[in-house]
């Protein structure tokens, strides 16, 4: 190698290692205002963020040959209370309404099925086209769940 080879050589060493070995300190971080996130107060669970209930329409049902009724509220609380006589008190007629109160939705729904007159309260998941559903304040349970004022948690099956 010639002398203007070494010197080559030693130059290319030295701007290497400049490049690479930085005499310079490193920069500094951003200053913030904030605190360190280990500083901040852990923030307590709150009893008001609870989740929402989940509820249905309770759905008063009657035979499918019945014609269309609507109740006030009250009058709907008391199809639900059983007080209920008489379709008169529901401003349906005349004769005696039976009130079916089983234990199961879906037997309820049999009997009201059965019997013109009989009339029940149940969640709006078992009602099907067999039984006429009741408007409450004009609502309608199926077509308005969000807004039928009749209502029973999700999860009940009564």
């Amino acid at each position: 190698m010639t002398r203007s080879g070494y010197l080559a050589a030693g130059a290319l060493a030295l701007a290497v290692t400049a490049c690479s070995a930085s005499t310079e300190p490193a920069p500094a971080p951003p200053l913030s205002s904030a605190p360190p996130e280990s500083a901040l107060p852990t923030p307590e669970p709150s009893t008001t963020d609870a989740a929402p209930e989940l509820t249905q329409p309770m759905v008063i049902v009657m035979h499918a040959t019945r014609p269309p009724l609507d109740l006030s509220p009250r009058v709907a609380r008391r199809v639900l209370g059983a007080t209920v006589r008489t379709w008169a008190d529901l401003d349906a007629g005349r004769g005696r309404v039976r009130v079916v109160e089983r234990a199961a939705p879906r037997a309820e729904i049999r009997a009201v099925v059965r019997d013109a007159n009989a009339i029940a309260a149940v969640p709006a998941h078992v009602v099907g086209p067999q039984v006429r559903a009741v408007t409450v304040d004009g609502m309608d349970p199926l077509r308005r769940p969000d807004r039928y004022p009749l209502r029973a948690p999700a999860s009940e099956e009564h």
